[in-house]
Formats: structure tokens, C-alpha cells, sequence
């Protein structure tokens, strides 16, 4: 009888069949459907999940502060109730300088990932907070620790971006160095020079530089210093 309600329309896609029918009955018969902060979750993602999940999943007392209440949609069903459970219990979502990062992006991450970006000392730098946005959970540990060193072994670490922290060591320092070497600026109107943002692709349609060679030049460069 449930399908009559317009609200669970919705869910009538072919993957309904990944559950039977105990499952789907349990599911449509859940409370917490009156409630319309949790309606945006019904959508066929939810046959992702089994029942018990998704009860787990909407019964945690945390969707009642209204900080979470963003990352209510349909792809929660990515996480598992453990999961999302770790999550939202964080105490890191108490300091206002994460809650920026509180978008429905964060089920695609896993909560240890989330755990170990949270940690990293740099957040308590006031000029590191910038860095702070739902794409930092993409980005290797390795790789941001990494392109913070070089930046501050280059005094540039004020003008940085998650777009540099999304290149390796390597093409960090092959990049710094084809600037030094032709006496571009690395600072060009407050900002760091485009060339750290851009892709390879970008680099070599609009700059003319093949980051792949820079990087082999670099290599190089590293053997004769040893």
C-alpha cells in the first residue's frame, strides 16, 4: 500500500531488486519518514543499504543539530551506519573551522580518511585554514604534507591552494624551478603563478610546458646535487 504515497515513488527503479520483499517492507514502514528532514533520502540509493542500516542510519540523535543537516541526501547510502556513525561523533565538528567541510561529498571519503585529515597540525596555522574545503578528503596525507614542505621551504605557503596540494613533490619542485630558472615570479598579484592550479593538459596547451619532461629534468637536477 505503500506506493501509493507519492514520497516512495520514487524508489520504484529496477534496483529494488537488489532487496526482498521483507526488506522493502521494513524499510517503507519506518517512522522516521514523517519526519521531512529525511525525505531527501529516498531515492533509489537507498536499496544500496538493508534495513537495518538504514534504521541505524536514521535514528542517530546527531541529525538533530542542525549542522548536519546538509549531508542528508541520498548518497549516505555510499557509507554504512558504522561509518556514518564515526563520522558525526567527531569532535573535530565542534571547532567552526571544519564545519565548512560538512557537505554531502563527505560520504565518499571513509571516516579513518576524514579522522587523518582532521589531525593534521596545520589546521591550527591560521594561514593553512584556507585549505579547508570538501576536496581536501581527495587528496593523499602523503601529498599534502609533502607540498606543505616545499612551499615552506619556498616561502610561498601563504599563497597555496588544494590545487597545489594536489601535485606530487616532485612536480612541485620541477615546476618552482622552470620559474626560478626563467625568471617568472612566483607571486604574481598576490596570488601564486596560475601554473600550480593548472592540470598537465592546461600546462602545455596554454604555458607550452610538458610537466612530464620537467619532471624527468628534475629528476636529473636531484641526481647531480647528490
Amino acid at each position: 500500500k505503500e506506493w501509493e504515497e507519492p514520497k516512495f515513488q520514487s524508489l520504484l527503479t529496477s534496483n529494488i531488486w537488489n532487496s526482498n520483499a521483507q526488506e522493502i517492507q521494513t524499510i517503507l514502514s519506518l517512522k522516521e519518514w514523517n519526519d521531512p528532514k529525511f525525505q531527501s533520502l529516498l531515492t533509489s540509493n537507498i536499496w544500496q543499504s538493508n534495513a537495518r542500516e538504514v534504521q541505524t542510519i536514521l535514528s542517530l540523535k546527531e541529525w538533530n543539530d542542525p549542522k548536519f543537516q546538509s549531508l542528508l541526501t541520498s548518497n549516505i547510502w555510499n557509507s554504512n551506519a558504522r561509518e556514518v556513525q564515526t563520522i558525526l561523533s567527531l569532535k573535530e565538528w565542534n571547532d567552526p573551522k571544519f564545519q565548512s567541510l560538512l557537505t554531502s561529498t563527505i560520504w565518499n571519503s571513509s571516516a579513518k580518511n576524514i579522522q587523518i585529515k582532521l589531525s593534521l597540525p596545520y589546521w591550527n596555522d591560521k594561514k593553512y585554514t584556507k585549505l579547508l574545503t570538501p576536496s581536501i578528503f581527495t587528496i593523499a596525507q602523503k601529498r599534502i604534507e609533502e607540498a606543505i614542505e616545499v612551499a615552506e621551504n619556498f616561502s610561498i605557503e601563504e599563497w597555496i591552494t588544494t590545487s597545489f596540494l594536489r601535485k606530487s613533490k616532485i612536480q612541485l619542485l620541477a615546476l618552482i624551478h622552470y620559474v626560478q630558472d626563467n625568471q617568472i615570479p612566483l607571486i604574481i598579484n598576490e596570488k601564486l603563478h596560475p601554473i600550480f592550479s593548472a592540470p598537465p593538459s592546461v600546462l602545455k596547451k596554454k604555458y607550452q610546458i610538458d610537466l612530464k619532461l620537467l619532471v624527468e629534468q628534475e629528476k636529473i637536477r636531484e641526481v647531480k646535487l647528490c
